[in-house]
């Protein structure tokens, strides 16, 4: 296989790949950044415009300076910035179906910009089609309001963006986590549980009928390609809707609860807590958002 080129897989596993920017802004970080790094839902990038940054995770550290790509580990990290630090920031999610991380590195890596021009040039179209009022909104920009059409377009220079971010990770050694040729009915299956309304409960009935397969067959099939039942897909799909929510929102809990179908905010903390071991309000404070 040629360097920096991921194995190919089906058209149709594709489809399974899904794509989110989450923020893009020019400025500081916050802070309660500038010390330690939990991790959080998605990826990151960042280009240092001034100052420098050192980042220790896995057993290494880097530093980057002015000019340099920076891209944090998908784990927590231990990061150090110059007073005079500013940069241009993405958040984004580049996730398989089942929400794991296309990228999954536990290392920072760094790289000179000069290095991939396209990669700078297409951030900075990116951030000026973005706009002042979404990338003054830092994290909350994902609930700004925009037009289809320049959602649409804003969209798909991200989408060109992610293909240079790929090339660039592969050409720095990250391992691509790619999935496996599935069942097609498994597919199927997958497509219906990710559309399924995430405030409703799934049937597994209502999902082999869909596909028009037995129950013992669905769960058969299913656990043999994602070790997991149907049922225990979608829960996680939910899990991770509430993590995404606690993180990346200041919704009250019991909002959060009520848009994942829990009518008694009691019943999503004990939910909640039987999935992660935690509440959802510690899982919240835990976390330092960026």
């Amino acid at each position: 296989m040629p360097p920096h080129q991921t194995a190919p897989l089906r058209y149709l596993d594709w489809n399974n790949l899904r794509f989110q920017l989450l923020w893009i802004y020019k400025g500081t970080p916050s802070s309660s950044a500038r010390q330690v790094r939990h991790a959080l839902p998605g990826l990151s990038a960042w280009l240092v415009l001034k100052g420098g940054v050192e980042i220790s995770s896995g057993g290494q550290q880097v530093s980057a300076q002015t000019g340099d790509w920076v891209f944090p580990p998908f784990k927590g990290d231990q990061r150090k910035f110059t007073s005079d630090f500013e940069f241009i920031s993405l958040r984004f999610m580049a996730s398989w179906t089942e929400d794991r991380e296309a990228i999954q590195e536990a290392i920072p890596h760094v790289c000179r910009s000069e290095a991939y021009p396209k990669l700078e040039r297409v951030t900075r179209k990116l951030l000026r089609m973005a706009g002042t009022r979404m990338t003054a909104a830092k994290n909350q920009m994902q609930f700004e309001n925009i037009s289809m059409q320049n959602y649409l377009r804003l969209h798909g220079t991200f989408v060109e963006w992610i293909q240079i971010y790929f090339s660039v990770m592969e050409n720095l050694g990250a391992q691509i986590y790619r999935l496996e040729t599935t069942d097609d009915r498994v597919n199927d299956a997958k497509t219906y549980l990710e559309r399924a309304p995430i405030d409703q409960p799934v049937r597994e009935h209502d999902v082999a009928e869909a596909i028009g397969i037995s129950v013992a067959q669905l769960n058969r099939i299913f656990h043999k390609d994602m070790g997991m039942t149907p049922c225990n897909y979608f829960n996680r799909r939910k899990e991770a809707h509430a993590k995404k929510l606690l993180v990346q929102t200041s919704a009250p809990i019991k909002q959060i609860g009520y848009e994942l179908g829990f009518n008694d905010p009691a019943n999503f903390t004990n939910w909640f807590q039987s999935k992660t071991g935690t509440s959802p309000k510690a899982y919240r404070n835990q976390i330092l958002i960026s």
